[in-house]
């Protein structure tokens, strides 16, 4: 058998042959992707390799010069982190801004508020702001500061030492004693004492909540001077008899415009012989004195009294939440007190035109609580009405709040240096849409709904009367409407809800904050008419206004001013009022003692509504004060004119928007 030879590898056949890899095709590399040509390239749309520092395209090719740029091209890794880091810059910036802000006084928000607006580098504010920022040690100290300051300022020993301390109302010497002798010398008659503090706590006290009805009542009976007084008893008698048909009601019985003053003459002479002497009693009573002199026409003295009410609420640090060696009842009072003045401080600034004296900034207290007991006390005006709920409480606070936002807003529109934009109308009138919105059921101005219910509604249209009035004229939308149509509303609102009030309860029973608000409603109606206007068209709402404030007279002289005024006002812009309207407005005749021997019940109308009161025995200076303010609105700036009438209504200022 033939032995098979071994077949050999090529290559070890022949060893000059070339190796397998040699001969196979060679596999070309994978192009690399570039990210961001040259700006040569780009421009010239050819391929680019990306290579740094200059591309061989611009070098082998085209021999130009080669350049990159890296920071216009956001794709890249490197110019993300930078917007990374720019984003994060900005974004701590604006916290530090804010953290500021919320912290920091009304006077360096608004050196913040300007430094933005000058310079706009929210790097550069903040970077001003973290090199003013204090350090942990020196926080730690500015921290024991603050605690010093608010021992200081709530101090019950009052630590500013002039002499006097008037914190210490809890250890007066005349409130630890017992009252001696009747709390008033006017009238010693049990039953017409009575009947008086029966027509204040039904009408006049749920819409100026000043005191703790049953801390009064109890004292009163108690013959404790703390939360009663012969000057508090005597006011309350004062405004009480306004509400009274009783002869014994008026200082001369033949006189009914007379209703009132002899318990006014007695408080008068109690204040001066106590003077000043600083005591809650003191302060509502002050309070009150002067709604009474606003009702009688005599707003200067008016005025003068509520200023040294909330004067001294301030003096007693009834805005600060004081607690020691006071009992709870005790704080509860104060804070009462002086939300009660709070809300009659607005009143009194959007009658005549002014700047807050107790502005928000220096309420340092909450609301006074709500207790069921006292919430669902019942109220029953007659004895053939069912009773219902009192919600005193409850509708003191509503008030306070429309009072707060009313602040904001005449701190708005008489504050110098405060601006008026079209934002700023738009977020306080949201804030009185989110008010109105919140309502209760048992808030509602529905049918017999109580009168303070009635007057908080009036309130309301007023506030919204008061932030629109300087721009009746003005052609702008604020979420929709324009400000005359807002006016036009709410004045035709405040007629309703008087309507409905005179309905219920007759306008015998009106409060003085109600009328004022009323003549707002008829001067606006006024406003809107063209001129000249004959008198078909002047509108039934306008002649009922004018009706209503005439049959108001009878109880507060000072409708008997602002009729005239009306009148003035239709004469000057040429408007042709209707016969009834001129009645309305035509000079007052004395009113005769059958005027007012009426029977006392709610559903009722006067016999005649045109009966009228002579004019008030005392007036104040006939002089005309001009308010001029530039505001914002907008891209454009304007002026508005204020023109204060002596005995002016609410929002009764003459405005008028004028191009610069």
């Amino acid at each position: 058998m033939v032995q098979a030879r071994r077949v050999l590898p090529k290559e070890e056949e022949d060893g000059n042959s070339p190796p397998l890899q040699s001969i196979l095709p060679t596999r070309a590399g994978k192009r690399r992707c570039v990210s961001s040509a040259c700006i040569p390239c780009r421009k010239r749309k050819s391929k680019c390799d990306g290579a740094s520092p200059a591309c061989s395209t611009c070098i082998a090719v085209y021999k130009t010069t080669c350049a990159y740029d890296f920071d216009g091209d956001h794709r890249r890794k490197g110019a993300l982190k930078r917007d990374i880091e720019q984003l994060k810059e900005k974004n701590d910036s604006l916290d530090v801004i804010v953290a500021t802000i919320r912290s920091a006084s009304d006077s360096e928000v608004g050196d913040i508020v300007n430094h933005i607006r000058e310079h706009g580098s929210l790097a550069d504010i903040a970077t001003s702001i973290k090199e003013s920022r204090p350090g942990p040690l020196t926080q730690s100290l500015e921290t024991d500061l603050s605690d010093m300051v608010d021992q200081f300022r709530i101090s019950i020993e009052g630590e500013l030492g002039y002499g006097h301390s008037w914190c210490e109302e809890s250890s007066s010497p005349r409130e630890n004693r017992i009252h001696s002798g009747p709390w008033t010398k006017v009238t010693s008659d049990p039953g017409f004492i009575t009947e008086l503090l029966t027509l204040y706590f039904t009408w006049n006290h749920p819409s100026y909540v000043l005191f703790s009805k049953s801390c009064f009542w109890e004292d009163m009976q108690a013959r404790r001077p703390k939360y009663c007084s012969s000057l508090l008893v005597n006011v309350i008698f004062a405004l009480a008899s306004r509400f009274s048909d009783r002869p014994e009601a008026r200082a001369d019985p033949l006189d009914p415009a007379s209703a009132g003053d002899h318990f006014f003459s007695e408080a008068k002479r109690i204040l001066a012989v106590e003077g000043d002497i600083p005591s809650l009693t003191t302060v509502q009573s002050l309070a009150l004195m002067s709604l009474y002199e606003a009702g009688c026409g005599r707003d200067s003295s008016g005025w003068m009294y509520s200023g040294r009410a909330f004067r001294m609420a301030m003096d007693m640090k009834l805005n600060l939440p004081l607690k020691a060696n006071m009992s709870q009842t005790e704080i509860e009072v104060r804070k009462i007190t002086f939300w009660g003045c709070f809300t009659i401080d607005k009143m009194w600034s959007s009658f005549l035109g002014r700047i807050p004296q107790l502005p928000s900034s220096s309420v340092g207290v909450e609301k006074p609580n709500i207790f069921p007991t006292i919430e669902f006390e019942s109220w029953q005006p007659v004895s053939n009405e069912p009773p219902q709920p009192y919600h005193v409480q409850a509708v003191a606070s509503r008030f306070c709040e429309v009072s707060e936002i009313l602040g904001d807003i005449l701190s708005m529109l008489f504050a110098p240096k405060e601006r008026v934009t079209l934002s700023r109308l738009k977020a306080l009138y949201t804030r009185l849409g989110m008010w109105r919105a919140q309502l209760p059921a048992e808030m509602e101005a529905k049918s017999k709904a109580l009168p303070s219910v009635l007057g908080l509604h009036i309130y309301y249209h007023s506030t919204l009367l008061l932030l629109f009035r300087p721009f009746f004229r003005k052609e702008i939308r604020v979420l929709g409407d324009t400000p005359r149509e807002i006016c036009r509303r709410a004045a035709n609102e405040i007629i309703s809800l008087s309507t409905e009030y005179r309905r219920v309860y007759s306008l015998r029973q009106t409060v003085i904050h109600i009328p004022q608000i009323i003549s707002g409603a008829a001067v606006i109606l006024l406003m809107d008419l063209p001129s000249p206007s004959p008198s078909q068209s002047v509108p039934s709402n306008l002649v009922r206004c004018l009706k209503d404030l005439r049959e108001l007279s009878i109880i507060w002289q000072w409708c008997n001013l602002t009729l005239q005024h009306i009148g003035e006002l239709a004469k000057k812009w040429n408007i042709d009022l209707p016969r009834e309207a001129l009645s309305a407005i035509s000079p007052p005749r004395p009113l005769s003692n059958h005027d007012f021997n009426i029977p006392h019940h709610v559903n009722h109308e006067f016999p005649n509504p045109q009966y009228h009161y002579a004019r008030p025995r005392s007036e104040n200076p006939s002089d005309i004060m001009v308010n001029q303010q530039g505001t914002w609105l907008g891209d454009e700036e304007y002026t508005y004119v204020s023109a204060i009438i002596p005995f002016p209504p609410v929002g009764y200022e003459e405005w008028t928007l004028l191009a610069p």
